[in-house]
């Protein structure tokens, strides 16, 4: 499938919630066990990357209303998107299960977020 033919609604979607590839990973990861609730320290093992990187990612899956966190002895993630964005989270699953090139490419090639932070700044909202 062709970056075109990657639907516009997951395409605006990665612009504007997906900030990496493990980020995608994790929400892909939880979209997919609804039910069970990640530590950080499982996550870590499951997406390759250290603790405390996996919960930076989870914090801001949480902070976008893709995921949701509560404290026990450590915090605890699932997935609990916003009920506007959970279609289209479904969508976005389903295109990187079917295009993972295409959809790590549209990821990769946007600019990173300081950058975009910096430019959202000169936006006339």
């Amino acid at each position: 499938m062709s970056e075109e033919a990657i639907p516009s609604e997951v395409r605006q979607f990665l612009t504007d919630y997906i900030d990496s590839v493990v980020q995608l990973e994790a929400l892909v990861l939880l979209h997919n066990n609804p039910s069970t609730e990640w530590d950080a320290q499982t996550l870590s093992a499951r997406l390759y990357v250290g603790a405390a990187a996996a919960a930076a990612q989870m914090e801001e899956l949480c902070a976008r209303g893709l995921a949701a966190s509560r404290k026990e002895s450590a915090v605890l993630y699932r997935y609990g998107p916003r009920t506007e964005l959970a279609r289209v989270a479904d969508a976005v699953v389903g295109a990187y299960a079917r295009n993972l090139v295409q959809v790590a490419t549209l990821i990769h090639s946007k600019p990173r977020a300081p950058i975009r932070h910096f430019a959202d700044a000169f936006r006339w909202r």
